[in-house]
């Protein structure tokens, strides 16, 4: 027997601010609050149907389909989000910049049920961003200490290129750990490493001093082998440290280091991770960063030359994989 739509109500949203109007929506189980994907407005607007109350808005999302990798009823099954703080738009109001970027986007993951990482992604020289990278963490770290979902990563990829030993990276990066572990005693924290998040091996005996750390890398086409392949740093990290890969893409149309296809890198770096049982974030679920994972109208790009196909059909292998048990 079916019945008849009736009306209910009715909530009052955003106006546009720019063309288009809205997209699909989703509903989130456990809370009952609907995600719908305002395009004009390039936001994702949360209400409650049951209190016919507009919620919150999480703006600035680019048309809002990497916000949606998580809805299952459009075959994406991400489990983590990796929530990039770009220090040149952070830095102008961070006060701002907390409030309405980054606190909306970890309440949105965390309604989700997603792990979050909160990415200070610093690209350079450590020292040089050493007060503004403790600036970011006394804000950031005891913010989210109550949220077991939660992860830190201290730093994205320092350079550091005229003197990568990991004692003077140890030296630099040691203190902000201390710090975010002052403000936030169980959360994840994440740690990179030089050149770029790739000279890792000092972790293998000379690891940072704390507990629930563990060690992140980053992989590309150009990325030497000898790096993240069998015997290589990563390897041996893997071997007695927890590790993560935060960063992996490709792209065949792109120039280095993330020029590559399905054969020449995408399966390799598969079977590789799968190997190590390591857990992953794609780099990126964008329409511009390269190596982006959509086309400027936010259509997936697919086929052996791009990851975008790649990576939401790898999500959806292992959708029931390494799962809580509720």
């Amino acid at each position: 027997m079916t019945q008849p739509l009736t009306l209910a109500g009715y909530v009052l949203l955003p106006a546009h601010t720019g063309s288009g109007g809205f997209d699909h929506a989703a509903v989130h189980a456990k809370t009952g609050h609907v995600y719908v994907a305002h395009t004009a407005n390039s936001a994702v607007d949360v209400f409650d149907p049951a209190a016919k109350k507009h919620l919150f808005s999480v703006p600035d999302l680019s048309a809002v389909a990497g916000a949606l990798v998580s809805d299952e009823s459009q075959g994406w099954y991400a489990r983590v989000v990796r929530l990039v703080v770009f220090p040149q738009d952070w830095r102008p109001d961070p006060d701002g910049y907390f409030e309405t970027y980054l606190k909306p986007a970890v309440e949105h993951a965390t309604e989700r049920r997603l792990y979050a990482i909160v990415d200070w992604h610093e690209i350079g020289d450590a020292g040089p961003a050493d007060v503004e990278t403790r600036q970011f963490w006394a804000q950031a770290a005891p913010a989210f200490a109550s949220y077991p979902n939660v992860l830190y990563e201290v730093f994205n990829e320092a350079e550091d290129l005229t003197d990568t030993s990991w004692s003077l990276w140890k030296s630099r990066a040691q203190p902000w750990v201390d710090q975010i572990r002052r403000a936030a005693p169980a959360n994840v924290i994440l740690i990179g490493a030089p050149f770029w998040t790739q000279a890792l091996q000092g972790a293998v005996s000379e690891p940072f001093t704390g507990d629930n750390l563990a060690y992140v890398g980053h992989i590309y086409p150009g990325i030497e082998r000898s790096v993240w392949g069998l015997g290589g740093a990563f390897t041996q990290v893997a071997a007695v440290r927890p590790l993560m890969i935060t960063e992996w893409g490709y792209r065949a149309s792109e120039g280095s280091p993330v020029t590559g296809d399905q054969s020449s890198f995408g399966d390799a770096l598969k079977a590789y991770i799968e190997e190590q049982r390591l857990g992953w974030t794609a780099w990126c679920a964008d329409t511009v960063w390269s190596s982006q994972m959509f086309d400027p109208s936010w259509n997936l790009l697919v086929g052996p030359a791009e990851m975008g196909g790649f990576t939401k059909d790898w999500l959806a292998e292992k959708k029931d994989a390494d799962q809580p048990a509720n």
